[in-house]
């Protein structure tokens, strides 16, 4: 299988300590079924540090709770939201997509893996695994005031 990288320039519109990949929607024409590669979406770094054995204290728990399988589909966080994805998926399911299977990248802890970003320009790496149509591909972030103790939101 051929795994197929693309770049995105993305400005920032906040300071942002963590970067929220809670990629539910997939993206336009050829940039479908794959995750935020760079900096690493949460089901991404679980999958790089091996579904068997992972490393982090939130990969260990999230395998523990929804076992290895949602690592090796690490490219279906998805919705067929039709364009009402806020809608669609409720506030603190936002990692999961809302799908019980990505489930336990939902849970409130403090050690997921982040990657403090800077206002600016930035580039975020998109690893596309199955190129198809889709509607949209959007990429959110939290802001600086978010707390990871709580669920993560649309606000």
């Amino acid at each position: 299988m051929e795994i197929k990288t693309t770049r995105f320039n993305f400005t920032k519109h906040y300071f942002t300590p963590f970067l929220l990949v809670a990629l539910l929607i997939m993206s336009q024409l050829t940039f479908s079924h794959g995750t935020v590669t760079n900096p690493a979406s949460r089901v991404w770094n679980c999958y790089q540090e091996s579904p068997q054995n992972p490393i982090s204290a939130a990969c260990i728990a999230f395998v523990a709770s929804h076992g290895t399988q949602p690592l090796y589909d690490w490219n279906e966080i998805n919705q067929n939201a039709g364009g009402i994805h806020t809608s669609f998926v409720p506030d603190s399911n936002l990692a999961s997509g809302g799908r019980a299977k990505y489930g336990g990248f939902d849970m409130v802890r403090t050690d997921w893996v982040a990657t403090p970003v800077s206002a600016g320009p930035d580039t975020i790496t998109w690893t596309n695994s199955a190129p198809h149509a889709s509607l949209y591909y959007r990429v959110y972030i939290t802001k600086s005031t978010w707390n990871p103790n709580m669920p993560l939101t649309w606000g």
